[in-house]
């Protein structure tokens, strides 16, 4: 007999991985590669994701926002499986939002 926990947490992970196929694009920005996720129609909406890094675990909520509104949402830098050491993360996020190439990229 299957854990219904365990099925739960595989149907979620499935999920996660359909919304990363579907929307997920690549764009560098500043010589910064970004991996970002685009969606919906209308005002534009910035998603800025928590400590997990992974702008993708907030799926279901970017699907109800991009019902009214076009939801951009980077990933956290990473690389070779490993964050980023965090103190250059804010600037790089602050950068790609002040700027507006990032968002512009984006949209284009």
């Amino acid at each position: 007999m299957e854990d219904p926990v365990l099925a739960q947490e595989s149907s979620i992970l499935a999920q996660m991985r359909r919304f990363s196929a579907g929307y997920g694009k690549d764009l560098t920005v500043a010589g910064t590669r970004w991996r970002y996720y685009r969606l919906g129609a209308g005002p534009v909406v910035v998603w800025l994701t928590g400590g997990l890094r992974r702008a993708a675990l907030g799926f279901g909520f970017m699907e109800l926002l991009a019902s009214r509104y076009t939801v951009l949402a980077p990933d956290y830098q990473h690389g070779a499986g490993r964050p980023h050491r965090l103190p250059g993360q804010p600037a790089a996020v602050r950068d790609l939002a002040r700027t507006g190439t990032g968002v512009n990229q984006a949209l284009a």
